[in-house]
């Protein structure tokens, strides 16, 4: 019976051969185990209800070789998908679409919430191609994701900081030592202490501190890049100054001219040596002092002195008297030359 049959019974010589020995060579006969290969099969001979689904299974996992199922084999999938088990628990995979697009904000993150998988949109991100242009990537030629145009918008919303607290607030920086890029890291510094590591140089642009008001009375020992601040030196500048020339007797105008001035407006005469002054723009307050001194063009050449008698509440002007070096009383219509300098406070 060949190799793919084992007889049912074997005769010798001389053996008498009867119905029955007959019957026993075919009935008993059985397949040669391993005769029957794949090329004695037809072709869809083994259909799919001839293979036993009861146990033991003849197709499990086991039985089958690695790498024999392709992916061509596996079941048919939708555009954009990827399979995944997106339940908090065991299950078989499915299909979880990802289609996001190629337009900014559409793009899709595949993601791992608290308790499942899921396609989440970065709106915030596109996906582009390589290249200087960075085009959007509408298939599978991406190559970066990006942050798209409107990622970045509307300053004007972002809270200004209210709660500064100088060594305490904080920046995240790059600090590169020069010498070795290993020691070089991140670092962490105060805002205030940054900027205050640029001194200022003949040669280059940085920070100046403040003098403070008794650094200008003694410099000795301050640093060099200390300046001076309006609210601290301005009692030290002048607020108005300028001179003004008198005429003798009758021909003393009332208006007085002023030159090599700054804030004065206007000088009246009101009376023998008695001024009325006038400021461009309005001092803070009363509290200011002036400087007013002259000479009589006469042949003494009296030195004269003035001081102010009366000033207005706002600081907009104030009444200066004049006498001559021996006399607190006005001078007697003289001739002369003026000169006044006014210095104050800011309140």
């Amino acid at each position: 019976m060949g190799t793919y049959l084992t007889k049912g019974t074997t005769f010798t010589t001389g053996d008498t051969v009867t119905a029955a020995s007959l019957n026993i060579l075919v009935d008993n006969a059985t397949v040669t185990a391993g005769s029957i290969g794949s090329a004695e099969l037809g072709s869809n001979s083994v259909t799919a209800d001839k293979i036993s689904t009861s146990s033991p299974e003849p197709v499990t996992t086991g039985t089958i070789r690695d790498n024999a199922v392709n992916n061509s084999k596996l079941n048919n999938m939708g555009p954009q998908t990827v399979k995944v088990n997106a339940t908090n628990g065991s299950a078989d995979p499915t299909d979880l679409g990802v289609i996001g697009g190629g337009t900014n904000g559409s793009s899709k993150i595949l993601m791992g919430t608290s308790n499942s998988i899921n396609a989440l949109t970065a709106s915030q991100f596109k996906m582009v191609n390589s290249g200087s242009s960075y085009a959007d990537a509408t298939n599978n030629t991406a190559t970066d994701l990006r942050l798209h145009t409107t990622a970045v918008d509307d300053w004007a919303t972002v809270g200004a900081a209210t709660d500064v607290h100088d060594d305490n607030d904080r920046l995240l920086f790059y600090d590169a030592d020069g010498t070795s890029a290993s020691v070089a890291s991140l670092k962490q510094i105060s805002p205030k202490k940054l900027i205050q590591s640029l001194p200022a140089t003949t040669g280059a642009s940085g920070v100046c501190a403040l003098a403070t008001a008794a650094e200008l009375i003694n410099s000795s020992g301050t640093d060099a890049n200390d300046v001076v601040s309006a609210a601290t030196g301005s009692p030290m500048l002048a607020k108005a100054y300028g001179e003004f020339v008198s005429t003798t007797g009758a021909s003393h105008p009332t208006a007085q001219t002023v030159v090599n001035g700054f804030n004065i407006a206007t000088i009246s005469r009101t009376a023998v040596g008695v001024f009325d002054v006038t400021f461009s723009t309005a001092f803070p307050s009363d509290k200011y002092i002036v400087i007013a001194t002259g000479y009589e063009v006469d042949s003494n050449n009296k030195i004269m002195f003035g001081r102010i008698t009366a000033r207005t509440s706002t600081g907009v002007g104030c009444t200066i008297k004049f006498g001559d070096y021996n006399s607190v009383t006005t001078n007697a219509d003289p001739d002369g030359i003026a000169t006044l300098v006014f210095y104050g406070l800011t309140s």
